[in-house]
C-alpha cells in the first residue's frame, strides 16, 4: 500500500495558492482553484500523480490528517 499526501500551500509574493501532492520519491504541484472545494482538487491531483507514475491502480481510501492535509491510499502490490 502507498499513501499520497496533499497539502495546501499559501500564496507568496511571487506565486499564487497551490496544492502539493507527494509520495515516496515523487511530487507534483498545481495551482489552487478557489472556485472549487479543496478535497475534490486534492483527489484530482493525487490521481494525476498516480497516472504520472504509471501506477494502474485506483484510490482505495481517503481522509484528512489533523494538520489539514488530505491523504489518499492506493493498493500497490
Amino acid at each position: 500500500m502507498q499513501a499520497i499526501q496533499v497539502r495546501y500551500l499559501n500564496p507568496t509574493d511571487t506565486k499564487g495558492a497551490r496544492l502539493k501532492a507527494w509520495t515516496h520519491g515523487a511530487a507534483m504541484v498545481q495551482p489552487f482553484n478557489s472556485d472549487r472545494d479543496m478535497f475534490p482538487q486534492s483527489r484530482d491531483l493525487a490521481q494525476t500523480l498516480i497516472d504520472s507514475l504509471g501506477w494502474c491502480v485506483p484510490i482505495t481510501g481517503a481522509g484528512t490528517l489533523t494538520n489539514g492535509d488530505d491523504v489518499f491510499t492506493v493498493g500497490i502490490l
